[in-house]
């Protein structure tokens, strides 16, 4: 089953799977994901190696490239509004200052991303 992690702390487990957030946890028999995680399984395939490093945008495909981009850019600025009030990121788990909505949309284009490069 391919999943994406919502942050990478080992404090702030949470992942995204089958259409659905889940805070927590990790899917029970997971296949693949982006990137490597301390909490994660040792059987979990990553994108990050079978693409030699390169990240998603780098990946791409031509088609989700305009959607990509916009979420990217959404993710950025809420990011810089983060900081803009003196909240660092280290500090706190990602998914529980972000609408849920949003991370719904960029991790499932991060599947279908990743589903594009046929890594899983």
């Amino acid at each position: 089953m391919i999943f994406q992690t919502l942050d990478d702390k080992e404090s702030c487990v949470a992942s995204y799977y089958d259409g659905t957030l889940h805070f927590d946890e990790v899917p029970s028999k997971p296949t693949a994901t982006w990137n490597y995680h301390t909490y994660l399984p040792d059987n979990v395939k990553f994108a990050e190696l079978y693409t030699a490093g390169k990240t998603a945008d780098q990946v791409c495909p031509e088609e989700l490239k305009k959607d990509w981009e916009e979420i990217t850019s959404r993710l950025k600025g809420m990011l810089r509004s983060f900081y803009h009030v003196g909240l660092t990121p280290g500090n706190f788990c990602f998914y529980e200052l972000v609408p849920h909505r949003f991370l719904k949309q960029h991790a499932e284009l991060k599947n279908k991303i990743a589903v594009a490069y046929k890594y899983e």
